[in-house]
């Protein structure tokens, strides 16, 4: 490995440990956090915007999840952006619940959807929620008690995958542990007053955030991290409630599951960009550690990923050579001899990458004990945490690559 490369590589262990130390020492002197909270007679009324298009295999379960809030005033504003199937027919049939109003547009977006749902809103605060997404009855509630500082213009939930009546195939399982993970990061950077990402499938606003700074930007194929980012441009907060729980589908397979992610990573290249400004002693927490440390941290990742793999490809076919060299004798090419399993085992436990690796590991664990506590018991955990740990890393890589892509060469992103 040349020396530059090597260079890199403890620079990208370095930084990943300091990384590492900086959210858990911020999870810590957050614990003893005290943050104050609305009694239910001070609960804000509240308004609950469902944009769909084409969910008929999901509506009824949201709606049938939402109308079970125990929050003591709300109306739901459900909003048909133009779907082709049976979406529509299907949420009409709860207009008989005098909360509930139903609407259908002409297909024009998410964003316009929500828009349109917030121009009818009657609530001083109000909820977004995706049609695939249920919640749980006192999530609503947990969520808007945060509302007592006019600084909170915004608070999101703990977010789970949902495996009720969903298989959970191979996919859904990583998601399960990053979502998971998500809970234990909203939770520093709420810390740091520093959540920049908004969840799409539930969020609450005060609805005055609207009328002064308008409504979603239509034109954004990821809506909620841009409002998320004009929250923050402004000098407001958002918080987090983790014990709010809400759980959401998942894509099932890897074609679904790959346009999302090229989604949400083009629409975090183009709003960092646009808020490129935040990155300054300005934004305090936000700007001078936790966006710096997200983009370092990708781009190592990206950058070591593909240097191991192809580094490790040159080094097998050297160490093969060299064996056809001194007449090593083969009985086949993947022949595994206790010599080279014990060089293998040697390299790979000298790596500095893999000793970062497992102190992430055992890193990991403790964030699913806090996950766990706030939540609830995780189901099949040590499965889908070897999954997540084989898995997660390569696609994270290959969705960022292919997002840049899509960015540098001006390629199209679609929603579907």
């Amino acid at each position: 490995m040349r020396e530059w490369l090597i260079r890199v590589v403890y620079a990208s262990v370095f930084f990943g440990f300091f990384a590492l130390s900086f959210y858990i020492l911020t999870f810590i002197s957050g614990i003893k956090r005290k943050i104050p909270q609305l009694k239910d007679s001070q609960l804000p009324k509240a308004t609950v915007i469902i944009p769909a298009w084409n969910e008929e295999d999901s509506v009824e379960k949201t709606m049938e999840s939402i109308l079970k809030s125990e929050y003591p005033h709300f109306e739901v504003i459900f909003v048909d952006d133009g779907s082709k199937d049976r979406t529509y027919e299907l949420a009409k049939k709860y207009k008989s619940d005098s909360r509930v109003s139903v609407f259908t547009k002409k297909n024009g977006g998410k964003a316009s959807a929500l828009n349109l749902g917030i121009s009818k809103a009657k609530g001083d605060i109000i909820f977004t929620m995706d049609a695939d997404t249920r919640v749980h009855k006192l999530s609503m509630k947990r969520m808007a008690r945060y509302f007592t500082s006019p600084e909170v213009m915004s608070v999101t939930p703990a977010m789970l995958i949902d495996s009720e009546g969903n298989k959970m195939t191979f996919l859904r399982r990583m998601q399960a542990i990053e979502y998971y993970l998500g809970i234990f990061l909203r939770k520093v950077f709420a810390t740091l007053n520093a959540i920049y990402i908004a969840p799409g499938a539930f969020t609450v606003y005060r609805k005055e955030f609207f009328e002064k700074y308008g409504g979603y930007n239509e034109g954004n194929i990821t809506e909620d991290l841009e409002m998320a980012l004009r929250i923050q441009s402004k000098g407001f907060r958002t918080e987090n409630a983790p014990n709010a729980n809400i759980w959401t589908f998942g894509p099932a397979n890897f074609k679904s599951l790959s346009k999302q992610r090229v989604r949400w990573y083009t629409g975090l290249i183009t709003n960092f960009y646009d808020y490129r400004r935040m990155v300054s002693r300005k934004f305090g927490d936000l700007g001078l550690l936790v966006l710096p440390i997200g983009w370092i941290t990708i781009m190592f990742a990206i950058f070591i990923l593909l240097t191991t793999v192809i580094t490790s490809g040159i080094n097998a076919v050297k160490y093969v050579l060299y064996l056809n060299s001194i007449n090593f004798g083969f009985s086949g090419f993947f022949n595994i001899t206790l010599r080279g399993f014990e060089r293998f085992i040697f390299q790979f436990i000298s790596n500095p990458l893999i000793i970062f690796v497992s102190f992430s590991f055992l890193a990991t664990v403790l964030y699913m004990e806090y996950a766990e506590r706030k939540t609830g018991k995780i189901k099949d955990l040590k499965r889908n945490l070897a999954i997540f740990f084989f898995v997660f890393g390569p696609l994270f890589c290959y969705w960022w690559c292919v997002s840049f892509f899509k960015i540098i060469f001006k390629r199209a992103v679609t929603w579907r």
